[in-house]
């Protein structure tokens, strides 16, 4: 069998190597949706060369665009390599952290870390 690297319909013909971290960061409004961050809050949220942000617009919600916010709260930034060894959770949880950098306010950074770690860390 041969495997492709790219996916069918909107990601057709796109290597996965691009859409792999568009369909990370598509997950993390709902996945910080329960998380105590004060609205208004912004995150930048850079994979490699692609970057979105994470704008919290009520205590319930955060709304995803694309590109970078200017001065935002926090900054995740993670290598695009990193990101296949992070969905396999093949990795510790102190070796996740390491590949989760944040800048920016450390409380929020924190918690926003952690809460990555409890789903790609083992």
């Amino acid at each position: 069998a041969v495997r492709s690297n790219s996916m069918p319909g909107r990601w057709a013909g796109i290597p996965m190597r691009r859409w792999r971290p568009a369909v990370v960061a598509r997950v993390l409004p709902r996945f910080f949706a329960p998380l105590s961050a004060p609205v208004d809050a912004t995150v930048a949220v850079r994979i490699g060369d692609e970057s979105w942000t994470l704008a919290r617009r009520d205590v319930n919600a955060w709304a995803l665009l694309d590109g970078d916010a200017d001065d935002c709260t926090v900054v995740l930034r993670v290598n695009a390599a990193a990101v296949p060894a992070l969905l396999s959770r093949g990795l510790s949880r102190p070796e996740a952290e390491q590949l989760l950098v944040i800048d920016g306010d450390a409380d929020l950074g924190s918690m926003l870390r952690s809460r990555l770690v409890d789903l790609l860390g083992r």
